[in-house]
């Protein structure tokens, strides 16, 4: 069995996260390195707030975005993921509503 799928079975793992400000899909990819990166698949519009990828904690890859976590924080398993997830999802659509920084 390979370390990819001694995390998940598979290569990865999707997860939705409904907020406020609407629906957020995310792809839980393993890492070489034992993390877990956070692709977002789907998510609400920016609406009139900057969509820049300093101001919306996201990294792009290839036409992908996914959270902006770092190193040492990353999750290593599915439940910091989900919590990864779940704190992202919630700050952005704080910040798609009202304007508070995605911090």
């Amino acid at each position: 069995m390979s370390f990819l799928s001694s995390i998940f079975g598979t290569r990865s793992k999707f997860y939705w996260a409904q907020t406020a400000a609407g629906r957020f899909e995310f792809e839980f990819v393993p890492q070489w390195n034992g993390s877990i990166r956070l692709y977002i698949n789907e998510q609400p519009s920016y609406r009139s707030r900057s969509a820049d990828l300093q101001s919306t904690h996201r990294y792009e890859e290839r036409g992908r975005y996914f959270v902006c976590i770092y190193d040492h924080l990353a999750p290593q398993d599915f439940n910091e993921a989900q919590s990864w997830a779940n704190y992202f999802a919630a700050r952005t659509s704080e910040y798609i509503l009202f304007g508070h920084p995605v911090n």
